[in-house]
């Protein structure tokens, strides 16, 4: 996708509205192509399309990846203090989520941990320093996650000290949220093998939300977020789940 549109969306990222006008003075392009544009975000499910420009949409379609990789800053600030959490355990159940695939860099620099994840991007990356399993199922294009009984089979079958779980947004919700039904109950069978449960959640999804609350918070232990995090965001929250903020390099 070019860049444009995925400045726009950085944009409704970070500030829940554009205005079509400023995008079009911005770019040196007309109105017609900034309406394009934005109407190809809303088939997307990423943004809503309103009188004189778009906000984002919160219960959107799930991105794509090339999509997801917006706030890779964000996201790797969170995943350096994510394994930090995991340096004093054995078994980490690291799911698909796109900050989960940050971690991959950062847990490529321990040793002798078991790595099990249903992420076939992470499988990938992670390094035989490690002892790391892929559970079986169906591949699910969208973020190269595998999913289904067969998955479900797999996780059942082990148990995890901590779980690294991705979240597609929290905003007014009782619990982390994904898009995706078919990865929902993996990821609440990853929650009940696991002892210790972080929700690895960029601060721009304080502001969004997904279709379906995969668990309460009261079964996660906490949140681990970025340093961009605004007071009245973690306010909202903090009396309900630990939240864990990380230090920015």
């Amino acid at each position: 996708m070019h860049k444009r549109l995925s400045e726009i969306v950085e944009r409704l990222e970070k500030d829940g509205y554009v205005n079509a006008k400023e995008l079009a003075q911005c770019y040196q392009v007309s109105m017609e192509t900034i309406r394009k544009d934005l109407h190809i975000l809303e088939q997307m499910g990423i943004a809503q399309k309103e009188y004189g420009g778009a906000s984002l949409s919160i219960l959107s379609l799930e991105k794509r990846y090339d999509f997801r990789k917006q706030n890779i800053e964000k996201k790797t600030e969170i995943a350096k203090r994510a394994v930090e959490e995991c340096r004093q355990v054995n078994t980490i159940f690291l799911d698909a989520g796109s900050t989960c695939l940050q971690c991959v860099d950062y847990l490529n620099r321990l040793e002798d941990k078991n790595i099990i994840t249903n992420s076939l991007f992470a499988f990938e990356s992670l390094k035989e320093t490690n002892n790391v399993f892929l559970t079986g199922g169906k591949k699910r294009d969208k973020n190269q996650a595998l999913v289904g009984n067969w998955a479900e089979k797999f996780i059942q079958s082990v148990h995890a000290e901590i779980c690294l779980l991705g979240s597609a947004g929290i905003m007014d919700s009782t619990g982390p949220t994904t898009h995706s039904y078919q990865e929902l109950s993996l990821k609440q069978i990853m929650i009940l093998q696991s002892d210790i449960v972080y929700a690895l959640v960029d601060s721009s999804k304080f502001a969004q939300n997904g279709l379906h609350t995969i668990t309460d918070w009261e079964c996660i232990d906490g949140i681990i977020t970025d340093h961009l995090l605004s007071r009245q965001r973690y306010d909202a929250l903090k009396d309900r789940v630990n939240i864990i903020i990380s230090k920015e390099d």
